[in-house]
């Protein structure tokens, strides 16, 4: 049989009237006497802290940078663009089938091949591209071959003759992010598709397919052109706008 033992707390052992150990073990830290010139020394001290504490919170809630992209800038302010005062913008229309495929999609595949492939891929390059970035997109045959067939036009086009001639030299970039600052201020960013230097002028070319021409082709033109404007501003150099109708 189990044994029990039983604790008995006689209540005449408690203390009455004793201030209960919470908050400050010494209080009488808080309460001793001060001089007048010290509190007031403190007190400046910690006024000073709170405003500039608040003046750094109101200087980091205000904005220090504006910044867009090109398409937002050419799409959605045409008066912004207006005012840079962009180059003229040539069209190049590569010929294509008249039932060619189109639709967002394969403008897409078509992008994503001329992106990726050399200046100089034969067809079993840009087959094999257009392969594997028509997996990514879930594109039928169907699309991976027109897109096939649209950027062996496009590799066969003088421009990227020059193109390819230039990046021999070191002159040409592909897939090139910008950043450049207007002179209001704006900071625009962006993504140029091809740019190379050829007899000191840098040709800028942009790459559309049908879909895209549909939309809004003044915009497009507006955005090459910034695209130009950004370069003129950062080399010096004269700058030549294209828009490629792939």
């Amino acid at each position: 049989m189990a044994e029990f033992s039983v604790v008995w707390w006689d209540p005449r052992a408690l203390k009455i009237g004793v201030e209960a150990p919470l908050g400050l073990r010494r209080p009488e830290l808080i309460v001793k006497d001060v001089e007048q010139a010290v509190v007031k020394s403190s007190l400046a001290a910690y006024n000073l802290w709170r405003e500039r504490r608040q003046q750094a919170i109101a200087a980091g809630s205000q904005t220090s940078l504006a910044l867009h992209t090109v398409t937002q800038v050419a799409k959605s302010d045409q008066e912004t663009a207006a005012d840079l005062k962009l180059a003229p913008v040539e069209v190049i229309e590569l010929p294509r089938a008249a039932n060619r495929l189109s639709g967002r999609r394969f403008g897409t595949l078509v992008h994503a091949v001329l992106a990726s492939v050399p200046l100089d891929g034969d067809s079993n390059i840009i087959q094999r591209l257009a392969t594997i970035h028509g997996r990514i997109l879930g594109a039928s045959q169907v699309e991976v071959d027109a897109a096939c067939d649209s950027v062996r036009v496009a590799l066969a086009d003088k421009i990227f003759e020059a193109a390819r001639q230039a990046a021999e030299q070191g002159r040409c970039r592909r897939e090139v992010p910008i950043v450049w600052r207007d002179s209001e201020g704006l900071l625009i960013e962006g993504v140029i598709d091809l740019a190379f230097e050829q007899a000191g002028t840098w040709m800028v070319i942009d790459f559309k397919t049908d879909e895209e021409f549909r939309g809004d082709e003044p915009a497009y033109r507006r955005q090459v052109g910034m695209y130009a404007a950004a370069i003129n501003a950062a080399t010096g150099a004269p700058v030549a706008a294209l828009l490629m109708r792939v």
